[in-house]
């Protein structure tokens, strides 16, 4: 693989995780969990801001530990996102720079990622659109890339133990 299709590899799968990554930090709660003494009883709440606005939900003792373990998870996967988000910025620049994709196709290549579960009778069809008129080296680079994102995806979650 020569360094341009590595670059183009990079911001792929830079893109790919930037998705699953945000999938994740949507399935978790927000906040913080809030200590309660009332009438010498301890009870737990959830909150979190909506606006101005600060909301509370009562977390039964039972299920504290289970939401404080996906509050961590989803604090510690906004700041991968963070960091992920930096990545792509860098990997677009140098792509843009060299010349490799347009911004149009790096667009393309976006919503390709959203569309994970692209099947291999479409991969030719995603490959067109994101790359109008592409060359034979541009497309089997590219049918490599959306061919792996399946297992690329595989990888991701079973990571997130998921």
């Amino acid at each position: 693989m020569n360094k341009e299709q590595r670059q183009i590899e990079v911001l792929s799968s830079s893109l790919l995780e930037e998705y699953r990554i945000e999938q994740v930090i949507e399935s978790l709660p927000r906040g913080y969990i809030s200590v309660k003494q009332i009438a010498g009883h301890t009870y737990y709440y959830r909150q979190w801001r909506e606006g101005d606005k600060i909301i509370s939900n009562y977390v039964p003792e039972a299920f504290l530990k289970g939401v404080k373990q996906k509050i961590v998870i989803r604090k510690e996967n906004e700041q991968l996102l963070k960091i992920t988000k930096k990545d792509i910025a860098k990997s677009t620049k140098a792509v843009l720079k060299a010349g490799l994709l347009s911004e149009e196709q790096i667009s393309a290549l976006k919503e390709g990622v959203k569309n994970d579960d692209v099947k291999p009778e479409e991969r030719e069809a995603f490959i067109e659109k994101a790359f109008p008129n592409p060359s034979a080296s541009t497309k089997k680079a590219m049918g490599y890339y959306v061919e792996g994102v399946a297992s690329y995806n595989d990888v991701l979650l079973a990571s997130w133990g998921l």
